[in-house]
């Protein structure tokens, strides 16, 4: 997906000015806000326009998300953010996008796969908030999130439930209830899942087994949120 110079990244690059002017100095002073306050946080941020007549076009960058993506802003400006993305995440974000322009939310979640520079695929949960500046047009500034390792080692959990020949959840359940200390609440109303929850406790994994699943969940070195699993 390398971009070349030619007269259509140069008309690109004019409309994507164009628009900045457009959106006036609210824009530049509500970006520099947000800039400031998240800019320099290791997650990616971006802002892109919401404007019919061009919508998705990158209006702004942190640095961290020009690595994660492998553009520099000059190379960005001027793009379709959603041409950045693999086509059935292209699919789901215009469809969120869609909401967002007509009123029927002012926010987004979604993850998705990124495509880099360089070709590779990056596991990303974005989540968006639609802003109005105090004059000129909404835009859309959008957290992206590298998930890359945590897609890939739910991805190894499942494979091992293929191998045993039950369900992820019952690897994970089982993963914890290995341990007496700890107490595992699973949550449904399914009659089918609760019966595999009771199943769950009594599969035993192997020690190799553990290790493969310490090794996609390595544990944190400092205090964090939990996550559903």
């Amino acid at each position: 997906m390398a971009q070349e110079d030619s007269p259509a990244t140069a008309a690109r690059w004019r409309t994507t000015v164009a628009v900045a002017q457009d959106q006036g100095e609210a824009l530049r002073v509500s970006w520099q806000r947000y800039e400031s306050e998240f800019g320099r946080m290791p997650c990616g941020m971006l802002a892109t326009s919401l404007t019919t007549d061009r919508p998705n076009l990158y209006l702004a960058a942190n640095e961290a998300f020009c690595k994660l993506i492998g553009y520099s802003w000059t190379e960005l400006a001027g793009r379709d953010f959603l041409g950045d993305l693999e086509p059935e995440g292209q699919a789901t974000l215009d469809l969120l996008i869609q909401q967002i322009m007509s009123g029927d939310t002012d926010h987004f979640q979604v993850d998705t796969w990124l495509i880099r520079k360089d070709g590779e695929t990056v596991a990303v949960r974005l989540t968006g908030w639609a802003i109005q500046p105090e004059s000129g047009d909404r835009y859309l500034t959008t957290y992206a999130e590298d998930i890359t390792a945590a897609s890939r080692a739910v991805g190894d959990v499942q494979q091992l439930g293929r191998e045993r020949g039950v369900s992820a959840a019952q690897i994970a359940l089982a993963w914890c209830l290995r341990e007496p200390e700890v107490v595992a609440i699973p949550k449904s109303v399914d009659p089918v899942r609760i019966e595999d929850n009771l199943r769950a406790a009594e599969l035993r994994l192997t020690p190799a087994e553990l290790a493969r699943i310490d090794q996609a969940f390595p544990p944190p070195h400092s205090k964090r949120p939990l996550e559903m699993v």
